[in-house]
């Protein structure tokens, strides 16, 4: 695997704090998963991070926001 650190990488993600659907039960998170993962990524291979926001916000409520979701 070349060393990735050397080169030059951007990370775009989308990560949803808040209520989140977790092993089998809605919590609230304070950080969302995808952030998480992208930020041990970055600990690992270096780069920078962007992360995608929405111009509508998603619902706060996780039903909600499936449900809109699933309109998308």
């Amino acid at each position: 695997m070349p060393d990735l650190k050397e080169k030059k990488c951007l990370m775009a993600y989308f990560s949803r704090a808040g209520n989140n659907y977790v092993d089998g039960k809605i919590l609230n998170l304070q950080v969302g998963n995808t952030k998480i993962t992208a930020e041990t990524i970055q600990e690992i291979i270096g780069g920078d991070l962007f992360q995608i926001d929405t111009v509508t916000p998603y619902p706060k409520d996780y039903s909600a926001t499936t449900n809109v979701a699933k309109k998308e």
